[in-house]
């Protein structure tokens, strides 16, 4: 369940990237932006809940997953593209061109 949603979160984001730089949205991008984050995030803390019996006793934990390392750089990389392509944006409505907002 936690993988499926972190695919879609991904997903998500691609596609507001991609929305973002061809209609050269303001809010998108940072939609897109927040979303490389929070999915970076997601792979840095990825943890599998499992429940197992030993003896007479039930242990419920969690199972932290490290190979996740590399897809989480890659989403963090994609997030500074998104950070630095807004901050483009920005100077070019500083210098009084006007991006669109949606």
């Amino acid at each position: 369940m936690i993988d499926k949603m972190l695919f879609l979160l991904v997903a998500i984001a691609f596609i507001f990237m991609l929305i973002g730089f061809y209609w050269r949205s303001i809010a998108l991008s940072s939609v897109s932006m927040m979303t490389w984050f929070i999915s970076t995030w997601g792979c840095f803390n990825y943890e599998i809940p499992y429940v197992y019996t030993q003896g007479n006793t039930i242990v419920e934990t969690t199972q932290h997953i490290e190979t996740m390392y590399p897809l989480g750089w890659l989403f963090m990389v994609l997030g500074i593209v998104m950070l630095l392509y807004l901050l483009d944006l920005g100077f070019e409505m500083w210098k009084g061109k006007e991006p669109k907002v949606l």
